[in-house]
C-alpha cells in the first residue's frame, strides 16, 4: 500500500528526506549500531518500533555518517517533513494555562 511503511525481509529501505530544497531518496539497510551488550545505540523506541532507528540512519547517511556533529531541531524537522518550523519563545507564557 502506497505511503505505509512495511517490513522488508531483504533488509533494504528507502527513506525520503527534504534535502537542499528537494525530496531525495536515501537507501539504507536495517543494520543499526548496538552496544556490546546488544542494546541499540542512538534513536530507538521502547515499544520495539524500528522506523525511528531507520529514520536516524538515513538522516545520518545523508550527512556523512554516524560521526555527524549534530544539528538543530528546527532544521531536522524541515528535513523530515519539508515544513518550515517556527520558534516561539514560551518564556512569557503561564505554564498552567499553556496546555
Amino acid at each position: 500500500m502506497y505511503g505505509n511503511p512495511i517490513y522488508n525481509p531483504e533488509g533494504k529501505y528507502i527513506i525520503k528526506l527534504y534535502l537542499n530544497g528537494s525530496w531525495r531518496a536515501v537507501e539504507i539497510d536495517d543494520y543499526v549500531p548496538v552496544s556490546r551488550h546488544g542494546s541499540l545505540i542512538g534513536a530507538y523506541s521502547n515499544k520495539g518500533k524500528m522506523w525511528i532507528s531507520l529514520m536516524e540512519k538515513a538522516y545520518l547517511k545523508a550527512h556523512g555518517g554516524y560521526d555527524f556533529d549534530g544539528s538543530l531541531s528546527s532544521r531536522d524537522l524541515f528535513i523530515f517533513t519539508g515544513w518550515l518550523p517556527e520558534n516561539i519563545d514560551l518564556g512569557g507564557y503561564d505554564s498552567n494555562k499553556l496546555w
